[in-house]
């Protein structure tokens, strides 16, 4: 019986090997084409790359953004600065609760925030997170906290990512990266903030929509809140501004409200809304 565990045990470090290496050589070297369930993509769409190194610079601010691109795009620092605040924008791209507190736990004790606002947008309650998850393993460290999130959201996706993600940090294969300060229209602005080119509203229509928040995001937005209020850390969550006709194309934005204050009875939040 020894033998055979011994033996099983082998096995399994040699298929795991196999595959890794595997998943390396092909998502390396085969055409996005033929990889849906592996994207790493360091240096994507969002600059989190430039915004993870710039935050281990940081050792203090006064207010610290969390939530997806409405936050990095919706909060410029420069603002604050000029009313004497400093600030720093931790927001990523389709940010769910499972990649928000993961970047608390990673930074929230390193950048000692006096503040938080915490963009709560309703989409973000309503998606895998998968996408989140892929952006914040190419782009940041991976870690035990990495391991967790992939068992959390346990898809494929996220496996293979991770895998290959793990493989290239132990290469040192991002050693030499950086990301452009400018590209596709977008311009990183120091504090993680990211400038879009300006362009212009064109009013138009959406069908109505009810927001239905996945369940499974509601224990990991519990314990943001626990972990933000045991550091005695103001915290005010916000939705973000959308035009007037998307906010009322939600025909339950009370309930979505009603929800989110449940869990932070205590706290504001804001609703802002432009034509």
């Amino acid at each position: 019986m020894k033998k055979f565990i011994s033996l099983f045990f082998i096995f399994i470090l040699f298929a795991f090997f196999i595959y890794a290496s595997s998943i390396f050589l092909w998502g390396t070297f085969a055409p996005t084409s033929l990889k849906p369930n592996l994207n790493y993509r360091i240096g994507s769409k969002g600059h989190l790359f430039s915004r993870i190194q710039e935050i281990k610079k940081i050792n203090s601010v006064d207010i610290l953004f969390l939530g997806s691109s409405h936050a990095y795009r919706g909060f410029d620092p420069r603002i604050f600065t000029s009313h004497k605040l400093k600030t720093f924008n931790l927001g990523s791209s389709s940010q769910t609760p499972v990649q928000t507190l993961l970047l608390l736990k990673r930074y929230l004790d390193h950048i000692k925030p006096k503040s938080i606002v915490y963009e709560v947008y309703p989409e973000t309650f309503m998606i895998d997170g998968i996408e989140s998850s892929l952006d914040i393993i190419a782009n940041d460290k991976n870690d035990a906290l990495s391991f967790k999130m992939a068992y959390q959201l346990n898809h494929i996706k996220t496996y293979n990512t991770l895998i290959y993600g793990l493989i290239k940090n132990l290469l040192s294969a991002n050693d030499s990266f950086n990301e452009p300060v400018q590209k596709k229209g977008d311009t990183y602005v120091k504090g993680g903030f990211v400038e879009a080119e300006m362009k212009y509203y064109t009013p138009t229509s959406f069908p109505p929509k009810k927001i239905v928040i996945d369940k499974k995001h509601l224990p990991f937005f519990k314990e943001i809140i626990h972990e933000i209020k045991k550091r005695n850390i103001t915290l005010t969550l916000v939705f973000a501004p959308v035009s007037a006709s998307f906010y009322t194309s939600y025909t339950n934005t009370n309930d979505f409200d009603h929800t989110m204050s449940s869990y932070a009875p205590m706290l504001l939040i804001i609703t802002l809304t432009k034509p």
